[in-house]
């Protein structure tokens, strides 16, 4: 069962995603902290802290079609201010596919 703290973290991720695939630079900073620098979904979420990630598929058609494995991981990191859940960190990745 997820509690209303888990959706709301979950309901904020969702829409950060659905801003960035549809251009929507507001959209994509809307939730975040004041002093944050831009830079399967899972949720913890604690009374004043939470953290999500979240593989995405990130790249161009021919690349997934070279590397269909190669996913974009995302992590954020959340605190509450003021009764809102705010981005406070927020990490993008690739595999490293040289090993």
């Amino acid at each position: 069962m997820i509690d209303e703290g888990e959706r709301q973290i979950r309901n904020l991720i969702e829409r950060w995603l659905e801003a960035v695939h549809g251009g929507d630079k507001a959209g994509v900073l809307a939730d975040h902290s004041d002093d944050n620098e831009m830079v399967s979904l899972e949720v913890t979420a604690g009374k004043d802290v939470a953290f999500g990630y979240v593989l995405r598929r990130c790249g161009m058609d021919a690349e997934h079609a070279d590397n269909p494995e190669n996913r974009l991981r995302l992590t954020v990191g959340l605190r509450k201010e003021d009764g809102r859940c705010l981005v406070a960190h927020e990490h993008h990745s690739f595999p490293d596919t040289g090993v």
